[in-house]
């Protein structure tokens, strides 16, 4: 009973992680009071006790290495905000700018452009997994938002700092993607599924700036007219061949009363040639084909010279009217005749 006492003093001398005179001497005082077991005492605190102070200082320090390692870079509680406790390997898919961040892993058997992640440490959640891997690979303090797949989280930048972290494989070169260049990347086979298919689907997937508002043509100030002599508010009207309150001039309407050279017909802006009316017209402008036509002073195949045509009704040359094929090939025949 003595000696069992004697032993458990040591053991609780022992266990204590920094081992100084005071712990000896409290050790010997215990074996004091049982002389006659001092020399068993001493001998298993010379023989065991080096070994025992080892031991516990080796399970101590192991115990906060993996807790330590395990919690660092996990920067939020993901996995009771998202409702995902389960744990597994997994990544990040990282946006920031419609721009997607991925880490060149130089081994394995198919190297290439990969989302940064990794195997699970400790009791973490696969989001943990996710944040802590990024942190380690990148540098990069992020926050998991949103499960993508299986084993891939979306996620955003927390704080962006030079990585200097050495754990496991260490910092790794990262590059930020766009989506123009996705398809030109030599991915890492075997990791995260359909990298390319997820990077497709989320990057640059942000919805474009609203357009702005159409800049209004500018007004001529109230007082001074515009190049068809309307003043503001009123505009010209080709319709109407004059200034109209709900009417604005156009570009090609400003053009045609500022040139006051007639046309291949012979019209004088605001006017124009009308096939209908043989004739220049207000409210009617000269097409290309009439222009041409105007401009050609050679007679047609039946004499006529634009813009009178042949008329069969009339049986010669009448204004108001066209030469169609038929007439044409008429006559034609009577001329060859």
């Amino acid at each position: 009973m003595q000696l069992h006492s004697c032993f458990l003093a040591l053991l609780v001398s022992l266990s204590r992680s920094d081992v100084h005179d005071s712990t000896d001497s409290a050790a010997e005082y215990s074996c004091r009071a049982n002389a006659g077991n001092c020399a068993a005492g001493r001998f298993l605190k010379s023989s065991m006790g080096p070994t025992l102070i080892q031991q516990h200082n080796t399970r101590s320090k192991t115990g906060s290495k993996l807790n330590s390692t395990a919690r660092k870079g996990v920067t939020t509680d993901c996995a009771q905000r998202l409702q995902h406790f389960s744990g597994r390997a997994a990544a990040c898919l990282l946006l920031q700018n419609d721009r997607s961040l991925l880490v060149n892993v130089p081994y394995g058997t198919s190297p290439g452009w990969d989302f940064p992640g990794g195997n699970r440490k400790s009791s973490e959640a696969a989001c943990e997994t996710a944040e802590r891997e990024t942190f380690e690979e990148t540098g990069i303090r992020v926050r998991a938002i949103e499960k993508l797949t299986y084993n891939v989280f979306k996620c955003e930048v927390v704080e962006d700092r030079p990585c200097r972290t050495s754990v496991d494989e260490g910092c790794l070169q990262k590059r930020w993607v766009a989506k123009n260049e996705i398809n030109s990347l030599n991915l890492r086979g075997g990791t995260w599924g359909d990298k390319r298919g997820l990077l497709h689907q989320h990057v640059g997937s942000s919805p474009p700036p609203p357009s702005p508002p159409p800049v209004p043509p500018p007004s001529p100030p109230a007082s001074q007219p515009d190049a068809c002599g309307c003043t503001s508010p009123q505009g010209w009207s080709s319709t109407r061949n004059r200034c109209s309150s709900t009417s604005v001039t156009s570009d090609d309407e400003a053009s045609r009363c500022m040139n006051k050279q007639p046309d291949a017909c012979g019209c004088f802006p605001p006017e124009g040639w009308s096939t209908t009316r043989s004739q220049c017209s207000s409210g009617s402008t000269t097409a290309q084909d009439e222009a041409s036509k105007c401009a050609n002073k050679q007679p047609d195949a039946c004499g006529c010279i634009f813009p009178e045509g042949w008329s069969t009704t009339r049986s010669r040359c009448s204004p108001g009217s066209q030469t169609d094929d038929w007439e044409g090939s008429q006559c034609s025949s009577k001329l060859t005749a």
